[in-house]
């Protein structure tokens, strides 16, 4: 008979590993024992059944992007969509070369007439015609009252044939007949031939006269006496005299005359220029104020040789000049036409 089990003896070394068994049903959960040390690993066991499927697990967080994959065919042609709204006016294209000349339209029906226009100039008389042919002969005037007979004087014998006797003297003409009818008009005669062109006249000399005189630096506070410009521009015909300051007309005729002045900003002075003729105010420009302003007049006077024309200040209140390159200070005249 089986006796008692015996006192669990010391383990005994690790044989070699047996064939493996068949696998056993499983047995109840035993005390977990020490982790014992790693073994060999074992030669891979055959794929076990396919197990059931689980509960579907917690979803995991997204994985990393993954590189692109290669592209694929072209898909076939898909249908025509819907024809999109008519988009923004383009810019205007490059101008095409010209077309072929069309075809000529049909004839316009006539307009209608035009207005008359005025009459032209006479032109000049032509030069006389030939001589028309002459008339036709009038008819024959009425013959003459006859002499009274003479006596009858004594037969005498006949004489022998004289020898012919000298011509006499042509008789004295007889009295003019009536004047016949006029004749008809006779044709116009060829036109005669154009005569010599004549000399070329002489070109009539235009008289000229002309100045332009201005103030370069400020003349300051100036008396009423005449404005001497410092500076001429123009002077033609050096009718315009800088040492006096007057304009004195040498060729009688009608003039234009012009003047600007311009007033200190600084001080509040006015200014008040006359343009003067023979010691006579003939017409007058002011500025005033605060600022640099300026004034300007023109005339146009009728002069005789001999006449003068020069500005001046109006009053010794009204006469602070100032004159610069942003502005200046200016007497001007020139011959409109000659008398």
């Amino acid at each position: 008979m089986k006796g008692e089990q015996g006192m669990k003896g010391d383990d005994g070394s690790k044989g070699l590993d047996g064939i493996p068994g068949k696998l056993g049903p499983m047995g109840s959960q035993g005390i977990i024992g020490l982790p014992g040390t790693n073994g060999t690993k074992g030669e891979e066991g055959m794929k076990g059944e396919e197990g059931m499927n689980g509960e579907q697990g917690v979803k995991g967080e997204q994985g990393m992007k993954g590189d692109d994959g290669s592209k694929g065919d072209d898909g076939s042609k898909g249908l025509d969509g819907i024809p999109g709204k008519l988009g923004p006016m383009g810019s205007q294209g490059i101008i095409g070369l010209p077309g072929t000349n069309g075809t000529k339209g049909e004839e316009g029906m006539k307009g209608d007439q035009g207005i008359k226009g005025e009459q032209g100039i006479k032109g000049d008389d032509g030069s006389k015609g030939l001589d028309g042919i002459p008339g036709k002969l009038g008819a024959k005037g009425p013959e003459g009252i006859i002499g009274l007979p003479g006596t009858n004087g004594i037969k005498g014998e006949k004489g022998m044939k004289g020898e012919e006797g000298i011509k006499g003297d042509n008789g004295r003409n007889g009295l003019d007949g009536i004047r016949g009818q006029k004749g008809n008009q006779g044709l116009i005669g060829l036109p005669g031939e154009n005569g010599i062109k004549g000399e070329k006249g002489k070109q009539a000399i235009q008289k000229k006269s002309a100045f332009t005189a201005i103030f370069t630096s400020s003349p300051g506070r100036h008396a009423v006496i005449p404005m001497k410009y410092d500076t001429i521009i123009t002077n033609v015909g050096n009718h315009y005299n800088k040492e006096t300051g007057k304009f004195v007309c040498v060729i009688p005729g009608v003039y234009v005359f012009q003047t600007a002045s311009r007033k200190d900003g600084t001080n509040g002075q006015a200014v008040s220029t006359r343009i003067m003729k023979n010691e006579s105010g003939q017409i007058t420009t002011s500025s005033d104020g605060n600022n640099y302003t300026s004034a300007s007049t023109m005339v146009v006077l009728d002069l005789v040789s001999g006449d003068q024309v020069w500005t001046q200040p109006y009053s010794t209140t009204s006469n602070y000049y100032y004159s610069s390159s942003y502005g200046h200070c200016s007497f001007s005249g020139f011959l409109l036409y000659a008398a």
